[in-house]
């Protein structure tokens, strides 16, 4: 149906919001892009989809300026209260060694909640924050307290996946397989 409202009218916001997320639940990014991008070039992006975009940019790694100008631009039309879309440029910052940024914008994330204490996602940009500091001990701890998401499908869009992969590049991997042999 979505695609039928797109023949009509090429613009159609709402269809091009729900195509994109479909896209995204697919793990068809490059659809979704096209779609976040279609919104956003004309004018009809909100914040979720600035954050989504950003997110997904972040996943596929693929940090540029463009990258933090999305997740700033949620963060801004959210009016800076909004705690998924200050997770996600903290994120953003971390990944991208800008450790100051990161801080601040996650204890933001965390002051914009009800209950203030960090949750299981907010541990990646504190294991972010302890590998830019020379701490791969205390980063690993932090990551581990990431669970994976409910379902599988979630998996490629989850924080879990981006603390898998710095465990990974801090060689938790090979400590495993050693201990196991």
């Amino acid at each position: 149906m979505a695609e039928r409202r797109l023949e009509r009218s090429p613009a159609d916001g709402h269809a091009l919001r729900l195509l994109a997320s479909e896209a995204l639940r697919a793990q068809n990014f490059e659809s979704a892009e096209k779609m976040y991008t279609r919104l956003i070039d004309g004018g009809q992006a909100n914040a979720s989809d600035f954050n989504e975009l950003a997110w997904m940019l972040l996943e596929q790694g693929r940090l540029d300026d463009k990258t933090l100008d999305y997740a700033q631009r949620a963060v801004s039309l959210s009016g800076y209260g909004n705690s998924s879309h200050l997770h996600t440029l903290a994120s953003i910052y971390a990944d991208m060694g800008q450790t100051a940024e990161a801080y601040q914008v996650i204890l933001q994330s965390l002051g914009a909640k009800t209950d203030e204490a960090p949750q299981s996602h907010d541990w990646y940009v504190f294991g972010r924050l302890a590998e830019h500091y020379g701490l791969p001990d205390v980063a690993r701890k932090y990551y581990k307290k990431v669970p994976p998401p409910g379902s599988p499908e979630e998996e490629p869009m989850s924080t879990h996946a981006l603390a898998a992969r710095r465990l990974a590049a801090l060689g938790e991997g090979k400590k495993n397989q050693k201990a196991k042999l």
